[in-house]
C-alpha cells in the first residue's frame, strides 16, 4: 500500500509539472499581444484645429486632455498597462529658418545614442527617451520633424525597448506622414522654440 502511494505521488508531481510546464510555455508575451492589438486596430485621426495638422493613431490609445498640453498645437495619446506608449504631435518655431542639416546637428549635439534619417525637408530620429533628470532606463523615442517656413511639425513616439516589434505599426505610419495630406495649413502665429528634449512622464491619467 505504501508503495502505491509512493508512486501515485510520484505520478501526480510529474503530472502537475508537466501542466505547469506546458502553461508557462505557452503563456504570450504582453509585447506579443499589444504588437496583435495595434496591427489589428483601427486608425483614427486626429485633426489639429490651429495648425491644421492631422495624425493617426490607434483607436485604442486614449488622448489626454488639452490642460495636459498647454502649448498651442500639441496632442497626446496614450496607452498604459505595465508599461506606457505616448504618441504625440506638436509645433516647434523655426524663426532662425534652420535648414534640415541644421536641426541634425543641434539634435545631435543635444542628444546622444542618436540615429537621424534626412529626406528632403523632413529628418527622423531614433533616440533614447529624456526626462528632465536624463534618460528614462528602457524607453526609446522615434521622431519625425517635417520643416514648412517658420515652423517644424513634429509627431514623436516614445516606447519601451521590448515593445520595439509591437510598435511597428505605428513607426510606419510616422514615416509616411506628410502632416497635412492635402489639407491647406492655416495661417497662425509663431511658436515660441523649446529645446529638443524628449520628454516623458510616469503619470497615468485616467
Amino acid at each position: 500500500m505504501r508503495r502505491f502511494f509512493i508512486i501515485t505521488f510520484f505520478l501526480t508531481v510529474v503530472a502537475s509539472t508537466f501542466i505547469y510546464l506546458h502553461h508557462r510555455d505557452n503563456v504570450i508575451p504582453i509585447a506579443n499581444l499589444l504588437q496583435q492589438k495595434i496591427n489589428g486596430a483601427h486608425m483614427k485621426t486626429y485633426h489639429d484645429s490651429t495648425f491644421g495638422y492631422i495624425m493617426r493613431y490607434p483607436d485604442f490609445f486614449v488622448q489626454l486632455p488639452d490642460s495636459l498640453n498647454p502649448e498651442p498645437g500639441c496632442c497626446t495619446f496614450r496607452f498604459w498597462n505595465v508599461e506606457q506608449i505616448n504618441l504625440s504631435g506638436y509645433v516647434l518655431g523655426n524663426p532662425e529658418q534652420l535648414t534640415v542639416q541644421q536641426m541634425k546637428d543641434s539634435l545631435v549635439h543635444e542628444n546622444h545614442d542618436v540615429k537621424i534619417r534626412t529626406l528632403a525637408d523632413t529628418l527622423i530620429i531614433s533616440s533614447p527617451l529624456y526626462a528632465e533628470d536624463g534618460v528614462v532606463d528602457g524607453y526609446r523615442n522615434y521622431a519625425k520633424y517635417v520643416r514648412h517656413r517658420k515652423l517644424w511639425f513634429v509627431q514623436s513616439l516614445s516606447y519601451p525597448v521590448e515593445c520595439e516589434d509591437a510598435v511597428r505599426r505605428i513607426k510606419h505610419q510616422i514615416d509616411s506622414w506628410t502632416v497635412w495630406e492635402n489639407v491647406i495649413p492655416q495661417k497662425c502665429f509663431i511658436p515660441k522654440r523649446r529645446r529638443q528634449t524628449f520628454m516623458y512622464s510616469h503619470k497615468s491619467y485616467s
